[in-house]
């Protein structure tokens, strides 16, 4: 399984990337992005099972990115980070079919709990 972590913070991108033991998982972080152009281009060279998207980013957000995710790559299972518990944002997911939405500040628990779920299905 391949992971790809989309956050315009460097500081959460990196601790998702490098802080969780993937290998224990039985999956390979595919790349690591700071917006969602740059999380597009890594999946066009490398089509990834999932991805963790946070729901701001500058030039493309996590919304735009989860859909055209989807559109290309309809399998793909999408987990969204969000610092905002607006109704608006958590509807959009859902319409994404987003596996989870997650609201900053998560714990590695949640984290490692939802990406094992995305994995399993």
């Amino acid at each position: 399984m391949k992971l790809l972590i989309a956050d315009d913070e460097a500081l959460i991108r990196d601790g998702i990337r490098h802080h969780i033991d993937w290998e224990r998982y039985g999956i390979e972080v595919a790349g690591a992005a700071e917006n969602g152009l740059a999380a597009l281009a890594v999946l066009e060279r490398e089509p990834v099972d999932i991805l963790v998207t946070d729901i701001r980013m500058p030039r493309m957000d996590g919304i735009e990115l989860s859909k055209e995710a989807r559109r290309r790559y309809p399998g793909i299972k999408i987990i969204i980070l969000s610092g905002y518990e607006e109704f608006e944002f958590a509807q959009q997911a859902l319409e994404l079919s987003v596996m989870k939405y997650l609201l900053k500040p998560f714990t590695r628990t949640e984290l490692e709990a939802a990406i094992v779920q995305a994995r399993e299905e």
